[in-house]
């Protein structure tokens, strides 16, 4: 499955721990500086766009590699 090009900041709350909503906004705003983001306006209120397709696949490896690597 390759991840998604587009996603929206409400998908993001269910899958972060109770201390990392704070700091979602930052984050979004600096990769939004960085070029790595931008708003989608087609997407509506809170709608992501990664600019290039393989931030998004760099994302989706970083978020997997902590759960292939745990031991069953």
């Amino acid at each position: 499955v390759f991840p998604a090009a587009h996603f929206r900041r409400s998908d993001l709350h269910g899958v972060l721990s109770k201390e990392e909503p704070r700091v979602l906004d930052n984050f979004l705003a600096r990769m939004k500086r960085l070029g790595v983001l931008r708003a989608d306006p087609e997407g509506g209120p809170g709608a992501y766009h990664f600019d290039n397709l393989l931030h998004s696949l760099y994302f989706f490896m970083e978020a997997a590699e902590p759960a292939a690597s745990k031991p069953s």
